[in-house]
């Protein structure tokens, strides 16, 4: 089963082929890496670690799990930081999983709380 999906690198909609749950393609657009399908759990936290500098498409279902497990660490615009730290980085920084809705979609990221003020 193929999937159209739009790249949170550049936007564009497209059908990068691959089989859902396959990890990812390069969109035809900008080149970029990017999922052919949203992921849940596992696959999501293993594609954020593989690419922990791109925003990796999850689940409507998802987003609202992390948001409802237990009081957001931040939040603003659709986005927020889980409310307990995932990580420390090879920095020693602590690490949050971070969630945002960007129109119908919504995507994933590990990110720092100064991270997450800059962006949001």
């Amino acid at each position: 089963m193929n999937d159209f999906i739009n790249c949170p690198h550049c936007g564009a909609t497209s059908n990068i082929g691959g089989l859902v749950g396959q990890t990812t393609d390069d969109c035809p657009a900008c080149g970029e890496p990017v999922l052919t399908a949203p992921l849940e759990w596992q696959p999501l936290w293993d594609a954020m670690d593989a690419h922990p500098a791109d925003w990796i498409q999850t689940t409507e279902k998802m987003y609202w799990q992390m948001l409802e497990a237990v009081p957001p660490r931040a939040h603003s615009n659709g986005a927020f930081l889980v409310g307990e730290a995932s990580h420390s980085n090879a920095e020693g920084r602590t690490m949050y999983a971070g969630f945002r809705k960007t129109g119908g979609q919504f995507f994933a990221k590990y990110l720092t709380i100064d991270q997450f003020k800059k962006e949001f």
